[in-house]
């Protein structure tokens, strides 16, 4: 019988979840490596859309109903 698991790091997603967690505890050297390689590159991605867009977002789902 296979074991399967996910990561700590994985599990987590809510930023409040993470807040108060040493994270460092539970990744390792490659993974914390890895992540600080890109992080600058994950903040760009980061971006507020404008209200316009969200609202078109929205009646486009709506309206595959």
């Amino acid at each position: 019988m296979d074991e399967t698991s996910t990561k700590f790091l994985n599990a987590i997603s809510n930023k409040a979840m993470v807040e108060g967690i040493d994270v460092t505890e539970y990744a390792d050297a490659d993974e914390l490596l890895f992540h600080h390689a890109i992080r600058t590159e994950l903040d760009q991605l980061q971006v507020k859309p404008k209200k316009e867009t969200i609202e078109n977002l929205l009646n486009y789902s709506r309206s595959l109903r």
